[in-house]
């Protein structure tokens, strides 16, 4: 059977000062591919339609490039839904959110895999005087939709934006204490010692813990301070480890102040 046609095409275009590296174009266009699989898959479960997007052409000057659905059925809907067009409509509400932090109400959240891909398809706008753009195209090549118009600042936004969301989740269902005051007990004299140094957060426990550091910039800072250490009081943000339901050890993530009583 000959596969058919969306009517709407799907146009991914980077607008350059230098060259694109040619990794990085694949991989953006392998990110669109991968994120209309699983928007699919996540919309419309067992009911997607065995669609999938192609290549159709690729323009010289800006790379433009033109994704065609192919399905093998008779159309590619789900009711009167078009999905490429429901999927331009996923991209620009994703977009809009990463660079403006507001979220429409039920919009669904976005997870490691999303925001790596949305991550690849926004970096070639990040080089400096370059822009990305996404259209949706209908009959006559008329644009139906702007899914994304980026320069380099807001690409570089965006980036910032999904690197720290990603952060976020990574910290998901660790306990993480904000601003606790740190005091040190115990330091090794090699500062690249990974074991030795210990440390006590009043706030929290009574008991001298080992120390670990997130940023080996940040355990320099602290350790290697031009007053005594031991006399400081570190305002610190730390992930707390437990063993067994037991605190073992504090895991400094970030120092926001050395304060001298």
């Amino acid at each position: 059977m000959k596969n058919i046609e969306n009517e709407f095409k799907f146009e991914y275009t980077i607008d350059y000062d230098k060259a694109i590296v040619v990794s990085e174009f694949t991989n953006a266009l392998n990110a669109i591919s991968n994120q209309y699989e699983k928007f699919l898959n996540d919309k419309y479960g067992s009911e997607r339609p065995e669609a999938e997007l192609c290549v159709q052409k690729i323009e010289k000057g800006s790379i433009v490039t033109t994704l065609v659905e192919y399905s093998s059925f008779i159309l590619p809907f789900i009711g009167d839904i078009n999905t490429v067009f429901e999927f331009g409509k996923y991209i620009k509400s994703t977009y809009d959110y990463l660079l403006s932090g507001k979220k429409e109400l039920n919009e669904e959240k976005l997870d490691l895999k999303d925001l790596n891909n949305f991550l690849k398809i926004i970096e070639p706008g990040t080089h400096t005087n370059n822009n990305v753009f996404i259209q949706i195209k209908g009959k006559n090549n008329n644009v139906v939709l702007n899914p994304l118009s980026a320069n380099e600042t807001e690409s570089r936004a965006i980036r910032d934006k999904i690197k720290e969301e990603k952060k976020e989740l990574s910290q998901k269902g660790k306990k993480i204490e904000y601003k606790q005051a740190l005091y040190l007990e115990q330091i090794k004299r090699n500062l690249d010692s990974k074991k030795g140094n210990k440390g006590v957060i009043k706030e929290l426990n009574e008991n001298s813990l080992n120390l670990i550091w997130e940023n080996e910039d940040e355990k320099q800072e602290m350790l290697s301070c031009d007053d005594n250490p031991f006399k400081m009081i570190f305002i610190v943000d730390v992930e707390i480890v437990e063993v067994n339901s037991e605190t073992k050890l504090y895991k400094i993530i970030k120092v926001h102040e050395i304060i001298e009583p």
